[in-house]
């Protein structure tokens, strides 16, 4: 008879063919859940960003263009190389604003993992009080008002209030420059960027660095083409990874640090202002010898 027949049913060759996919099926499995398991212990969390962009500005108020699609933008790298955390209403008055910002930092900071790092973007109106303290003014602010503006240092006093470790590092990207003069706000030179260095040192808080969208006398853009704010489209990539991986300004370890983005930032944004609005555009980073902070990881390459 024929040996096919008479030979044990593991050595035949029907039966071999089936066992190896087996293992090889088998095989498979395992390796992917090593590397799922290899990248849920020893991968790093996604960085927090709080992403303050109220829209709702009414006259005298100039409006907030593109504010909505910088969100959009931000929120592409959610679940990517950023944990985003929206606050798009409720900002009316500078106490719903604080109250809002502390929720936010009292579901991180109650997570199982502390984070490195908590950005905190806002893109609101700024302005100076008769005292010379930078402020930010909500969109149910008075122009006229002081009382009713939040001054950036109480915003800054949040981390430090709500508990904050002083291991975390802390970035606050401030979009505020879109107005320098305006008689309907009352406002006929907006010194706020010349004096953030101030306000941010007096506060006193370990690990803190605030990046400003433009420096002293400078208009932040807008574009059409991208339709974003300058600034906010570069920060966009640049959190994506591009700051990371561009030659001469990132070293390609997936980590975008601090250094690597403001670096990035200034080339790209003030090259693209001088290019299109004729104008310069430098973000300015506060303190001039900021903490070493590594403020987002690209876990995923398509980011």
């Amino acid at each position: 008879s024929d040996a096919r027949d008479t030979a044990p049913l593991y050595t035949r060759p029907a039966d071999v063919k089936r066992r190896l996919k087996i293992l090889g099926l088998g095989g498979l499995i395992s390796v992917v859940a090593a590397v799922f398991l290899i990248e849920l212990l020893f991968s790093r969390p996604r960085t927090p960003m709080i992403v303050i962009a109220p829209a709702d500005y009414e006259l005298p108020f100039q409006p907030q263009p593109w504010s909505h699609e910088d969100l959009e933008g931000f929120r592409e790298l959610d679940r990517e190389t950023l944990d985003v955390r929206a606050i798009e209403s409720g900002w009316k008055t500078k106490d719903q604003a604080l109250r809002q910002l502390d929720s936010q930092l009292e579901r991180i900071i109650r997570q199982p993992h502390s984070p490195r790092s908590i950005v905190l973007y806002v893109r609101m109106h700024s302005a100076v009080d008769g005292s010379g303290v930078p402020c930010l003014v909500p969109p149910g602010a008075s122009p006229f008002n002081s009382d009713s503006w939040l001054p950036l240092s109480d915003l800054l006093e949040r981390f430090r209030a709500k508990g904050v470790p002083n291991s975390i590092g802390k970035l606050v990207v401030l979009d505020c420059a879109g107005v320098q003069a305006d008689w309907g706000q009352g406002i006929v030179l907006n010194t706020f960027a010349s004096r953030l260095s101030r306000a941010v040192a007096t506060t006193g808080i370990p690990n803190l660095a605030v990046l400003n969208g433009a420096g002293p006398s400078e208009i932040a853009a807008t574009s059409s083409e991208l339709r974003h704010g300058v600034f906010g489209h570069f920060l966009k990539l640049g959190l994506a990874g591009a700051a990371d991986s561009e030659p001469k300004i990132g070293n390609g370890d997936r980590v975008v640090t601090l250094d690597e983005l403001h670096k990035y930032l200034v080339h790209h944004v003030d090259e693209w202002s001088r290019s299109n609005r004729n104008s310069p555009q430098q973000p300015q980073l506060i303190p001039s010898d900021p903490p070493e902070i590594e403020v987002a990881t690209s876990l995923n390459p398509r980011a």
